[in-house]
């Protein structure tokens, strides 16, 4: 049995729980587990004895590719943090000192940032494309709403599954652009006891879609609170403007633009976004002091 990280596209072959600084799930036994891999399936391990090479192939930086392999070390107060990607089995090996970090601490990210951004790259590569937004159904419509952080999306959710909607995902939404799927996700992060997050938690345990599914409609949201709107010369917005903070965090974490410059891919990266730009069929809507009504 395997953990079902994303049903029906991530699964993992781990005895962890959870992973420090992963940002797909707060807790690998959301779902229920699968007896086959996913789609994209790995395998992570805490390994005590990491070899690591002198000699490499490629290097930027700590990050360094050597054979089949990428390399990671660190050293944080004299401890050694180690982290290891068997590329070909798809395999992420790490010390139990590196599981240790919570956060980036001194341009040192937690491994859970390393391996999610990799999978992040691996989805997008494959026209998964992943955004800061959430999902549901209601009324036999799947709703997907992509918003920048802080705009109402977690209180609309709250106030959806309320009124008898369905909980998809929150604020890791992903979405497929050839099938016009989305996935359930069990992100849930923390953010300090957010008491927002608690709520939506405690509310949704019974209503929960673990599928992908088609989705009807695609909003990309814009709140503002003033009494005037600034922007009201702007008409609409594009995906253009939400990419960057919505989307493609993966790109920001060295380990992976050393990955894509080993690859020569950087290429193939810019046309995917052009792909996005010209295949995600959305409706830009700009909202006043969070209210959520001109969606439904």
């Amino acid at each position: 049995m395997y953990k079902n990280i994303i049903p029906n596209l991530i699964s993992f072959d781990t005895v962890l729980n959870r992973i420090n600084g992963f940002s797909f799930a707060e807790n690998f036994n959301f779902f229920k587990k699968v007896s086959k891999p996913e789609i994209f399936h790995y395998k992570i391990e805490i390994k005590k004895n990491i070899f690591i090479p002198r000699d490499y192939d490629f290097r930027n930086g700590f990050y360094f590719k050597k054979d089949d392999n990428w390399y990671y070390e660190r050293f944080f107060f004299g401890i050694s943090l180690k982290l290891r990607f068997d590329i070909k089995n798809k395999i992420f090996y790490f010390n139990k000192n590196y599981s240790y970090i919570p956060f980036e601490i001194g341009g040192i990210c937690p491994v859970g940032k390393h391996i999610s951004d990799l999978i992040n790259m691996d989805l997008f590569f494959n026209g998964y494309n992943i955004f800061r937004g959430c999902a549901f159904l209601y009324k036999g419509k799947v709703f997907c709403l992509i918003a920048p952080g802080f705009n109402g999306k977690t209180s609309f959710m709250c106030e959806m599954i309320k009124n008898g909607a369905k909980y998809i995902a929150e604020d890791i939404l992903i979405i497929n652009n050839d099938k016009k799927n989305v996935y359930p996700s069990g992100c849930f992060k923390k953010n300090f006891g957010r008491s927002i997050n608690k709520k939506l938690f405690k509310n949704i345990q019974k209503n929960i879609l673990s599928e992908s599914i088609a989705y009807d409609y695609l909003f990309l949201i814009e709140n503002f609170t003033t009494s005037v709107d600034k922007n009201n010369q702007i008409e609409s917005k594009n995906i253009n403007n939400f990419l960057p903070v919505c989307s493609l965090f993966f790109i920001s974490n060295n380990f992976i633009r050393s990955i894509l410059s080993e690859k020569n891919n950087f290429l193939e990266f810019f046309k995917k976004i052009e792909d996005i730009k010209n295949n995600l069929n959305f409706k830009y809507i700009k909202i006043k002091d969070f209210n959520f009504k001109k969606i439904l």
